[in-house]
């Protein structure tokens, strides 16, 4: 499905990623940044994808009915890259030729095959990347070789951390391409909603949040594992599965919280968003690695404190601003007691 308005203006700026109707967060950092280059008057497209995985792969979080998208829509939008079809690779050439950028949405290592040949076309256009992760969290040996094929090229490369900045220098990305800006507000709620929502009453005990797409990473089973530890204190879980859930249910069973634990598996609507933060008292984020998350920042919205552990960007300046506290990743009694602390 192609969508435009743009009455044949000279397109100045084309990403290249996905929108509506895929969803998750990268999908909508696209959109958000599409309407902001239309507000500013600049002619903007968005090349997205027919088919940005193979049905069944746990990539991505799929797609929202296109009759209910979650951010206004963006009015220039063509849909023909598939996964599968090198041919629809090469269309993309003529397309973005004339652009005075191609904005290039570096999602996983993958996205390198199909971009090399249009990175390799344009000889006009500035060309630029936006990398969410220069390098997965769980990598393959390939990863690194496809990543430095296709960043070393670029004319520009945004990451959204000094972290991040770091890993692209040791691909051989110049120092002067490389971009650090912090991810924007993720704008989950309306302008006047900013203020600490109001607790639902609820079950006694703390109530802990887990958000946000599931993988291993992220440590969910060090969360279970710390829970046992916290007699009183429920968790609950909202987000895609990247993993069979079934390991999540087996282990909660294993440990005895049946009674303390809800899952909520699946894509999260962002009318639910406040519900979620409403119904918590704290945010947890145990990762094992990672980069950064806008759900903490969700969290400060909400008026939530959040424990999150020392990886990546997530601890900046969380304990010394009174947001929450920090703990060293991979150890369930340090998380535990984080918990206790805050019952």
């Amino acid at each position: 499905m192609n969508h435009s308005s743009t009455g044949g203006a000279p397109i100045e700026i084309v990403i290249v990623g996905p929108t509506h109707p895929h969803t998750g967060g990268i999908s909508q950092h696209n959109t958000r940044l599409a309407l902001e280059l239309e507000r500013a008057g600049v002619a903007t497209r968005i090349e997205s994808w027919r088919a940005q995985y193979p049905k069944g792969s746990r990539n991505g979080l799929g797609e929202v009915p296109r009759d209910q998208p979650e951010l206004p829509l963006v009015s220039d939008v063509i849909e023909k890259l598939a996964w599968y079809s090198p041919l629809s690779w090469l269309a993309l050439i003529p397309r973005v030729r004339a652009a005075r950028r191609v904005v290039f949405t570096v999602v996983t290592p993958f996205h390198a095959v199909p971009y090399i040949l249009p990175v390799l076309a344009l000889r006009r256009a500035q060309r630029s990347a936006i990398v969410h992760n220069v390098m997965p969290h769980e990598r393959r040996a390939i990863d690194r070789i496809l990543m430095t094929l296709l960043l070393r090229r670029m004319g520009q490369v945004i990451v959204h951390s000094e972290q991040q900045r770091e890993l692209a220098l040791e691909l051989g990305v110049r120092p002067s391409v490389i971009a650090v800006t912090a991810l924007p507000d993720p704008g989950l709620v309306s302008e006047g909603g900013s203020a600490p929502l109001p607790r639902l009453q609820g079950a006694g005990g703390l109530s802990l949040l887990f958000f946000g797409m599931i993988r291993r990473y992220k440590g969910l089973d060090l969360l279970l594992e710390a829970l046992a530890l916290v007699p009183d204190a429920r968790l609950h879980v909202a987000g895609h599965f990247w993993e069979p859930v079934e390991q999540y249910t087996a282990q909660i069973e294993r440990l005895g919280l049946g009674d303390r634990v809800t899952l909520e598996p699946g894509y999260v609507a962002p009318d639910r968003i406040p519900g979620l933060f409403a119904g918590a008292d704290v945010l947890v984020l145990p990762y094992r690695s990672g980069t950064a998350s806008i759900v903490a920042e969700s969290a400060f919205r909400f008026g939530r404190p959040v424990i999150v552990t020392a990886v990546g960007t997530l601890a900046d300046g969380i304990e010394h601003a009174g947001l929450g506290r920090v703990v060293p990743p991979e150890d369930v009694p340090a998380l535990a007691a984080a918990i206790t602390a805050l019952s």
